[in-house]
């Protein structure tokens, strides 16, 4: 039995000024790993956590996702969205 494979894709990540957050798939393994972007709604967001490997953590009504970058990009955007849904 071999291992799991796992496969990550090169994108942007933004947050709105309402708080949502998009994921948009530059560059994958497979261009069909890109379809479709991840759109998340502020509503949608229920929390937002840099974990101790510095992945970006966002649970949302929508799933789980977990992004990985710059160290200074990831805690921006975590900073960012938690300032935003205090709001």
């Amino acid at each position: 039995m071999g291992a799991p494979l796992e496969w990550y894709s090169n994108g942007t990540l933004t947050v709105s000024s309402s708080g949502g957050l998009t994921y948009h798939c530059v560059a994958a393994p497979s261009p069909n790993f890109c379809e479709p972007d991840i759109v998340l709604s502020a509503a949608a967001i229920n929390n937002v956590k840099v974990n101790s490997d510095g992945l970006l953590h966002v649970g949302s009504s929508e799933g789980n996702y977990d992004f990985l970058g710059d160290g200074n990009t990831i805690t921006e955007i975590r900073n960012e969205l938690t300032a935003r849904h205090r709001q």
